[in-house]
């Protein structure tokens, strides 16, 4: 009995237990039609960003510039500096593989005291442009649940390459990109050169920095249907009484069975 009940109670975790179905999911150029959540213009819309849905996933880019080699460009010229990765369906997904490039054009002065002159005198020019610090300039933030579950901050300046994600971003409800600038970093800076004034200041000519984005690969952890279909209302609780009852009935009938007539030899 024992074991008949052990048997059924397994049967009974491999009937409930919710199953899931993971799908790599790919968004992205050239990845499939893309919905217009919110597009720049419509009531309720901003004009610097424009919000999409492909293949199941909303996304964000800016609207001032174009590139036709990238899904979603983020960037601080009148654009917007963060995009949000997360499913329609309310899934929740890994993060695989993303194709991007990223840029700088931050500035530091150098540390010593400040040349006479302005652009165009070349000890000022010298000092101001005294390095172009290899700051992190792209990051990824995975959440789950409101909380931040995983960082990946680096530093990119160059072309599309492949970049693949950590073991930490996984079972993720949202993926976060944003185009990272130092903190108090000046801004178009290259028409007003009395802005720099001290040593070590973060300085842009025009925008600071940006990030394109070919393609984002997502392993999605779509749940499945229930193998075995329940009539509605028909709870767990009822299941185990069903197959209780049934052992029941079984190990009462074989011990009610009459036992054989004995045989004897011809």
């Amino acid at each position: 009995m024992k074991t008949r009940l052990s048997a059924l109670a397994f049967t009974l975790a491999t009937l409930l237990a919710p199953a899931a179905n993971a799908a790599l999911v790919t968004i992205g150029k050239d990845q499939g039609p893309i919905i217009d959540a919110c597009y720049p213009g419509a009531p309720g819309c901003s004009f610097d960003s424009w919000d999409m849905i492909q293949n199941g996933f909303t996304a964000q880019t800016s609207t001032a510039y174009f590139d036709s080699n990238a899904f979603l460009y983020l960037h601080d010229d009148g654009g917007i500096t963060e995009s949000v990765f997360a499913s329609v369906d309310g899934y929740h997904f890994d993060a695989v593989m993303a194709n991007a490039r990223a840029y700088s054009n931050v500035y530091q002065t150098a540390a010593d005291p400040r040349p006479p002159g302005g652009f165009g005198d070349p000890d000022f020019d010298i000092w101001a442009t005294g390095t172009q610090p290899a700051y992190g300039n792209v990051g990824w933030f995975g959440y789950r649940d409101g909380a931040e579950v995983a960082q990946m901050v680096y530093h990119q300046d160059g072309d599309y390459s492949d970049l693949a994600f950590g073991t930490d971003f996984t079972d993720l409800d949202r993926l976060v990109l944003r185009s990272l600038i130092p903190a108090g970093a000046l801004d178009y800076v290259l028409g007003d050169d009395t802005l720099l004034g001290q040593p070590g200041t973060y300085w842009c000519a025009e925008w600071c920095a940006g990030v394109k984005l070919a393609t984002l690969t997502l392993n999605v952890r779509a749940p499945a249907p229930s193998a075995v279909p329940l009539p509605a209302g028909f709870g767990p609780l009822a299941l185990v009484l069903m197959l209780l009852g049934l052992s029941a009935a079984i190990t009462g009938r074989k011990r009610r069975a009459p036992a054989a007539a004995p045989r004897h030899a011809a």
